[in-house]
């Protein structure tokens, strides 16, 4: 299925491995110019060069810790000048650490909320005039389910998290009349390296090795397996796409049932 979306220009953000990377790559394979936003620049590098050669469409490698206002504006106009236009965002940057109340230094859960909660509205104010402007725009922010779910072992994670869903809906509302679609993806247990770094964390806590923890996690599972980053990039792309004309404001689990209510 053709998305018409070849020549469009995107930034993806945490591109570097993972969902993130995952989904750039999804774009490019639809004739996407993509401009991959992340800390390591020598990954950024490699993968950028091998979706360029792999999909034959412009990737731009931008090395920033979004963290900071400034490092957000400055890869925001890096990625316009290197591309053009930005058509499409997606927002994915930001691993919060399994953690409960206590176990987190205040620093930390700060950094946190300023690269996953801050970054993500800070890059999508720097993005959205220009799609207003265009009358075109289509923004995906990769969420989690435990801003529904909420969690002892995973607070400070769920609390972004929930405020992301209610940015989602409250910036779908602000912009409906703009020719911009705003939709968010909650992914579930993902085959990945992020799940194995929180069930570490939960692993030690339990005192079991991470390899007993998810295969536990997984037999609990409605569909008895994780999903992969394939599955979520394909509805990224979707969402992404002028395929999508009227999903706007959705929050959308990619978790094999995982989580489901009405």
């Amino acid at each position: 299925m053709d998305m018409g979306i070849k020549g469009r220009n995107a930034i993806v953000t945490g591109a570097s491995r993972g969902i993130g990377l995952a989904i750039a790559q999804g774009l490019a394979a639809e004739g996407v110019n993509v401009a991959l936003v992340a800390r390591n620049s020598a990954v950024l590098d490699k993968e950028c060069a091998a979706i360029a050669s792999t999909y034959g469409v412009q990737a731009a490698a931008i090395p920033a810790d979004l963290k900071s206002l400034d490092a957000v504006q400055s890869s925001a106009v890096k990625a316009t000048e290197k591309l053009g236009p930005i058509d499409i965002l997606v927002n994915s940057a930001g691993a919060i650490p399994a953690s409960s109340l206590s176990s987190l230094e205040d620093e930390t859960f700060h950094d946190a909320w300023s690269l996953k909660l801050s970054g993500y509205i800070r890059m999508t104010r720097e993005i959205i005039s220009g799609m207003r402007e265009r009358g075109w725009g289509r923004i995906v922010n990769i969420v989690g389910l435990g801003g529904k779910n909420p969690s002892a072992g995973h607070l400070y994670g769920g609390v972004a998290n929930a405020a992301l869903m209610n940015f989602t809906g409250a910036l779908a509302l602000d912009v409906a009349k703009d020719g911009i679609l705003v939709n968010a993806i909650n992914p579930g247990m993902i085959e990945s390296e992020r799940i194995i770094e929180m069930g570490q964390k939960w692993a030690d806590d339990a005192g079991i090795s991470v390899e007993d923890l998810l295969a536990k996690q997984t037999a609990g599972l409605p569909m008895r397996r994780m999903g992969s980053l394939q599955e979520v990039s394909d509805v990224a792309v979707f969402l992404s796409s002028e395929r999508c004309t009227y999903v706007h404001g959705t929050i959308i689990p990619v978790a094999g049932g995982m989580g489901t209510t009405i």
